[in-house]
């Protein structure tokens, strides 16, 4: 096999630089009509989508002051939040989501046992039911981390 000249080695090089270079450059310029031209891209595939109606009804069950005047006050313990999911499953509900972060255990574990207790008892009624969680972001280096979060 005959080597490669040094030019044809330059050229198939810069063929590939020039390329990245002038992207990154409407990359970090952005001129107005590359937004144009993506904002119209954008509109022409969220108007080809198709579209559904919901197939039967929607219901919020939403935590309002009647609901913190029946129960107790805000947070609400696992065990309530795991009587609530259970309860909304066996009424026929086909898909279930929890907008609530639980950053901290269940302050009202019990003091004879340990207090991810409540907390795992929770867990098991979500999985088992499939439920879809919300999730918060964080991006201070004091927030939790994968190695003290137990599964």
């Amino acid at each position: 096999m005959k080597p490669s000249s040094p030019r044809r080695r330059r050229l198939v090089f810069l063929s590939g630089l020039l390329p990245v270079v002038a992207c990154a450059a409407l990359v970090i310029d952005r001129p107005s009509l590359v937004a144009r031209l993506d904002a119209a891209t954008y509109d022409m595939v969220l108007r080809s989508a198709s579209e559904r109606e919901p197939a039967g009804r929607v219901v919020i069950v939403d935590i309002d002051e009647r609901s913190l005047a029946s129960v107790g006050q805000w947070p609400w313990r696992r065990d309530v939040m795991g009587r609530l999911v259970s309860s909304l499953r066996s009424s026929g509900a086909a898909v279930i989501a929890v907008d609530v972060i639980f950053a901290e255990t269940d302050r009202h574990g019990d003091a004879t046992e340990s207090d991810a207790v409540p907390d795992r008892a929770l867990a098991d009624v979500l999985r088992e039911s499939g439920v879809i969680l919300g999730y918060g972001l964080t991006f201070d280096a004091g927030g939790p981390s994968a190695s003290n979060v137990s599964p």
